[in-house]
């Protein structure tokens, strides 16, 4: 990022890893128990039609919350990682997040009045969720993980968590219908971003905008930036809402809705290996700046422990998938729980390739994370619609593990031939508890 607008400082000082991962094993582990929650919440109240309708909106708002939100809070949680002002980065990053949140807001308002026409309720949904992209484009909560801050970054989380899972409920009783869902979503958002603001910026908030307004083509650069970044993780995202789009032509409403509670549980699931790569994402990104031979070592050992720990979660999802479903989302959805068995065999190549994608994203290898995104989006809509096509059942989805792993081998392509992994360093090894002691010990 260029540095006008910003002043570069010392690095923040950085707890250890070990404090980073109960910090934000506190707080993200309770923002998924409270997603999952939320889920069994919604699929007892909406039925499995709600849940067709509130997944088609998720599906149309991830693609759009890459470029509003992933993008420029990466790209700001590694600049304020690397030094520079926390504030101004805050303020600087709002400001390209409000620009593109409005940007993306259009095609989707148009989309939803053309393309959702004979779908009234998805159209509505789809409208309603674009609040939400505002109101997160709000929030400076990723500043806290640029400082290493992880305990002030778990506060808020976790005050969110709280909030919309009881602003869910109580909507819910007043009106039972798919719109509360972003309804609560946006409140959420509003508040964690009161909070982050009022940490962040507090009573700087004049100085800082004014000398923002002085930088406005800083703005423009970055939100250049931004949007090319977010490309990738858009096409990320499509990955996994391409088969809920592409299936609606295929499926009856009741379909759809096992279908997303299914899509939405893996994601639940696969999520919990983000844990610990937000944490090293910002300790990457220094090291390879600064020594990457060292961050070739701990990207190594990071893919073996992630592969050996996705193996029993992937066969535990596998044997328990019809309790999961019924204790979470009720007896209506049943039949979901053969998706879910469906689905599973994906968590492995999901998050061996999460950990390939953050060291490129570490190392500033933007582009190539769009090129290899954009394969496994296309690969995903494609092999979505030739399964759909030929076997009209939520299970099809299961066409996206052989997208995942197809994923998973390009990215160890790229690895090795940009030198980000050492490869020699991938052995049992690393699963030692002297070697997990080592890394806790990172900063």
């Amino acid at each position: 990022m260029p540095n006008a607008p910003w002043s570069t400082s010392e690095p923040p000082r950085a707890a250890s890893v070990r404090a980073n991962l109960l910090a934000l094993g506190a707080s993200e582990g309770l923002a998924r128990a409270a997603q999952l929650l939320t889920l069994g919440i919604l699929a007892r109240a909406l039925g499995q039609e709600g849940m067709g309708v509130v997944g088609t909106a998720w599906a149309v708002f991830q693609l759009a919350v890459p470029f509003v939100q992933y993008a420029p809070e990466l790209i700001g949680t590694r600049e304020v990682a690397r030094g520079v002002d926390a504030r101004l980065a805050f303020t600087e990053v709002t400001g390209v997040k409000l620009l593109i949140a409005l940007l993306c807001s259009l095609p989707i308002a148009v989309g939803a009045l053309v393309l959702l026409a004979a779908d009234p309720p998805s159209r509505l949904q789809v409208a309603a969720q674009i609040p939400v992209l505002f109101a997160a484009a709000l929030s400076g909560v990723w500043v806290f993980r640029g400082q290493r801050r992880l305990w002030a970054y778990a506060v808020v989380r976790i005050i969110g968590s709280a909030i919309l899972l009881l602003g869910l409920i109580a909507l819910l009783q007043v009106a039972p219908a798919p719109w509360v869902v972003p309804v609560a979503e946006t409140l959420t958002a509003l508040v964690a971003a009161a909070i982050a603001f009022v940490v962040i910026i507090g009573r700087e908030a004049p100085g800082v905008l004014a000398e923002l307004a002085a930088y406005g083509r800083g703005v423009r650069q970055h939100a250049a930036e931004a949007i090319q970044f977010g490309l990738g993780t858009f096409f990320a995202a499509a990955m996994w809402s391409t088969p809920m789009l592409v299936a609606r032509p295929f499926l009856d409403p009741g379909e759809q809705g096992q279908l997303a509670a299914a899509i939405r549980l893996i994601l639940a699931i696969s999520s919990l290996f983000q844990l610990a790569l937000q944490v090293f994402h910002p300790v990457l990104a220094h090291r390879y700046a600064h020594d990457r031979a060292a961050a070739r070592r701990l990207a190594s050992a990071l893919v073996v422990q992630v592969f050996a720990m996705a193996i029993p979660i992937t066969l535990a999802v596998i044997a328990l998938a019809p309790w999961i479903v019924r204790m979470l989302l009720g007896s209506e959805f049943d039949e979901a729980a053969d998706v879910l068995v469906a689905l599973a065999p994906t968590l492995i190549p999901t998050a061996v390739s999460a950990v390939f994608g953050y060291a490129l994203l570490a190392d500033g290898r933007y582009r190539l994370y769009v090129v290899i995104c954009a394969g496994g989006a296309a690969a995903s809509a494609i092999g979505s619609a030739i399964a759909f096509y030929l076997l009209p059942d939520p299970e099809a989805a299961a066409v996206l593990a052989p997208v995942m792993v197809l994923i998973g081998l390009t990215q160890v392509v790229a690895a090795w031939r940009l030198d980000l992994v050492s490869f020699a360093d991938m052995t049992l090894r690393q699963l030692a508890p002297s070697r997990i002691r080592q890394m806790l010990k990172e900063r």
